[in-house]
């Protein structure tokens, strides 16, 4: 048997078959007729179909030996054999705060909730038995799954039935990260579970060893969580600490837990292990990093509009703004009457124009107007201070989402520095390790091999990220995401 099982089954093509069929007619008889409708050409076509349900078959039972190319049930059976379940629908969680009298009210779990003014958000349910006092934040989760769950901050709910001593009406928290309820995720995807097999393969738990830790963290129930990682020892030997990330609700999304899921994740950890090692859930803190690259757009694609404004070497950057079509730009080059610029817009992954009208000012300082008729200037996105500016191209738009992917691969940096690394650097660093498995670092191989299937010719990225910062130890790790992007002509 090889040492390795090809990704890809090739079979043959049914003209590659009816070919071979009737060339070994003519080894064995030279003058026989194989034209189109005599006996051996039928021959041929009815022995290449036949052969094509059977090699059908070989490819399906050759994919499913593969993890890698594994297909529908397929996959299932590799989860069975592996002990790897696909996750389910995942409800949101969160806090609601209680308006209660000075006595406080008992709660239980299973409470429910409702919208006060919007019967459409569905019913949430108390998690856990306990006596809270007025202004106490109660655990809460919805009852129904998917991104339609999660609530923002502010959002009004309130009892079905009221327990003695509780006001009607509750308000969803804020988790001090900007989420109110927060965590609903459809079922993963097939990909999403062989990732997860693959994962528990690479890193097989036994006897509560680390992978154990992360793999229990990964398969939580009522979590999406997208990875799990773990720093060995850091607080000393027998203590674990565990953080991790969470599927976003979109694209570009936050993957940063809230502090709800880190107080379930804490507690889930807990229950499984017990006392015999200390687990410790910590926080992630975002870090927003800025990329600037400078590509060649290919031949017959969208590409600068007019003279490019900034060019690589001038970091133009919004000082302040009056408005969606008014603001100031720092830049060391002046922008011209007419020139057509792109700010990046991050909440919607996509670079809007704005057409300069006039411009004044000087000594590295303009103030910009825009155009405002015929659609020249976007007019519902407002700068934000501190972000840079690029020229504008039909094709910008193309490399967003690439970026945003690309960020999603990213994991939190370390708790210590390298140099402080235990056991020959096995201990006290991240695991899995990066840049092995999700790096933590922004690199410029990274940035290109992923942005190249845009429309462009070439591609060269202006400085490279510096890692995260180091996190303290058994109290929060960071991460990069994605903050700005600025995207300039190419220097020659």
């Amino acid at each position: 048997m090889p040492d390795n099982l090809p990704i890809v089954f090739e079979v043959p093509l049914r003209s590659d078959l009816v070919a071979a069929h009737l060339a070994a007619q003519k080894r064995l008889n030279p003058a026989i007729d194989i034209s189109p409708g005599t006996e051996p050409y039928i021959d041929a076509t009815v022995s290449a179909d036949t052969q094509l349900m059977v090699l059908a078959k070989a490819r399906q039972v050759a994919y499913g030996a593969v993890l890698e190319s594994a297909q529908g049930n397929a996959i299932a059976q590799w989860g069975f054999r592996e002990g790897v379940e696909n996750g389910a629908p995942s409800p949101a969680i969160g806090f609601v705060r209680l308006q209660a009298g000075q006595s406080g009210v008992d709660l239980f779990a299973g409470d429910l909730l409702v919208g006060k003014t919007n019967p459409a958000l569905g019913q949430f349910q108390c998690r856990e038995d306990g006596h809270y006092g007025n202004g106490a934040f109660v655990p809460i989760q919805s009852v129904a799954t998917g991104y339609g769950a999660n609530l923002a901050p502010g959002t009004v709910l309130q009892w079905v039935a009221p327990r003695p001593g509780s006001a009607t009406d509750a308000v969803v928290v804020d988790q001090n990260d900007g989420v109110g309820l927060t965590g609903g995720h459809p079922q993963p995807t097939l990909d999403d579970w062989k990732a997860a097999i693959a994962d528990k393969l690479r890193h097989p738990p036994a006897a509560d060893n680390d992978a154990a830790v992360r793999f229990a963290a990964r398969t939580i129930p009522d979590f999406a969580v997208a990875y799990a990682f773990s720093y060995p020892a850091v607080l000393g030997p027998g203590v674990k600490v565990i953080t991790f990330l969470c599927r976003p609700a979109k694209l570009g999304g936050t993957r940063v837990p809230s502090g709800a899921q880190i107080t379930v994740m804490q507690a889930h950890l807990e229950y499984l292990f017990g006392a015999d090692d200390g687990v410790v859930v910590v926080p992630i803190i975002e870090q927003p990093t800025v990329v600037r690259i400078g590509v060649t757009w290919y031949p017959g694609a969208g590409g600068w509009v007019n003279t490019p404004w900034p060019d690589e070497t001038d970091d133009a950057i919004i000082t302040s703004q009056s408005g969606a079509t008014a603001f100031v730009v720092s830049s060391v080059t002046s922008p011209l009457v007419g020139q057509v610029i792109a700010l990046f817009d991050r909440a919607n992954l996509k670079f809007v124009r704005k057409t300069i009208k006039t411009v004044t000012g000087g000594s590295g300082l303009w103030s910009i107007i825009c155009a405002t008729t015929y659609g020249v200037t976007d007019l519902a996105y407002v700068p934000v201070v501190g972000q840079r500016v690029s020229p504008w191209s039909e094709s910008l738009n193309t490399l967003p989402v690439l970026l945003a992917q690309y960020f999603e691969t990213l994991g939190p940096g370390e708790q210590i520095a390298a140099a402080s690394f235990s056991l020959d650097g096995l201990r006290m660093r991240r695991w899995p390790r990066s840049p092995v498995e999700w790096p933590s670092i922004v690199t410029d191989v990274g940035l290109i091999n992923k942005l190249e299937s845009a429309p462009v010719l070439d591609i060269v990225t202006y400085g490279t990220t510096s890692p995260p910062s180091i996190g303290a130890r058994g109290v929060v790790s960071y991460i990069l995401t994605l903050g700005d992007f600025a995207v300039f002509q190419k220097a020659p």
